[in-house]
């Protein structure tokens, strides 16, 4: 079942690539540009591997943009590329209807991401790369409740909260452990 609006699958083979899955425990997929095809295990969740055809697609869209030429060169920063590919990914995979209608009816980034049919990361993804406009979209309240931030980690040395909407008031919570020097 296709959960969220990018059918990937379907996206690959109107662009020529064969999706082959393979019993493996040494990758989770592997793409082969001579044969135009791309490796999954077959142990991979359905929405996860739905995310990785989407990945390899925009690889293979973006390596003949002169910013995939000069990272298979070495000449860009191959990070750099990723994490637009990232956005890309979670653009197609996450419109901003979908995820107004997921954050409507629950409350934590596990579920959000179990209805839209992504990966928490690529749910957490999507949500630091929103534009202004698209937060603006989005049902403000549903996000706060969330409790979610970019690079939230709740073992983290500290986060803000905001206790009484309205009031200003904020407070800080710091985690001793996790400071170091």
């Amino acid at each position: 079942m296709q959960r969220n609006a990018y059918n990937a699958q379907e996206a690959a083979f109107n662009l020529g690539i064969r999706i082959d899955l393979v019993r493996t425990v040494e990758m989770a997929w592997q793409w082969s540009p001579l044969d135009r095809a791309m490796m999954i295990s077959v142990d991979l969740p359905r929405h996860v591997v739905n995310e990785a055809i989407a990945h390899c697609i925009c690889h293979v869209e973006l390596a003949s943009t002169a910013k995939g030429t000069a990272a298979l060169n070495g000449q860009w920063w191959r990070a750099r590329l990723e994490m637009d590919i990232h956005t890309i990914v979670a653009e197609r995979l996450i419109s901003v209807e979908a995820l107004a209608d997921a954050i409507s009816i629950t409350d934590n980034i596990a579920d959000v991401a179990a209805c839209l049919g992504t990966t928490e990361f690529m749910l957490s993804w999507r949500l630091q790369n929103l534009t202004d406009a698209q937060i603006n979209e989005l049902p403000i309240f549903a996000l706060n409740r969330l409790r979610w931030g970019p690079g939230h980690d709740p073992d983290a040395p500290a986060r803000c909260g905001w206790p009484v909407p309205g009031t200003g008031e904020v407070y800080r919570e710091t985690n001793i452990g996790r400071h170091r020097r």
